[in-house]
């Protein structure tokens, strides 16, 4: 299951890091991520475990994160 990917809902990403005052850096510090690595998620999918971490630093479920199609 680790390298499943899917579609990331990037503004939601946004909106609750902003909601807890977090720059997507330092999302992606709080998430062990590499510097980068979220933003990278505009053009390309997302491995689902890397979106479980931001998910846990930002205190959602994966599933308000994942893009709807």
């Amino acid at each position: 299951m680790a390298n499943r990917v899917v579609k990331v809902n990037m503004p939601k990403i946004r909106e609750l890091a902003s909601q807890k005052n977090m720059s997507l850096k330092q999302l992606e510090s709080a998430s062990s991520l590499s510097n980068g690595a979220i933003g990278k998620w505009n053009k390309s999918d997302a491995r689902i475990d890397k979106l479980y971490r931001v998910a846990d630093a930002l205190g959602a479920k994966v599933d308000e994160l994942i893009e709807k199609v």
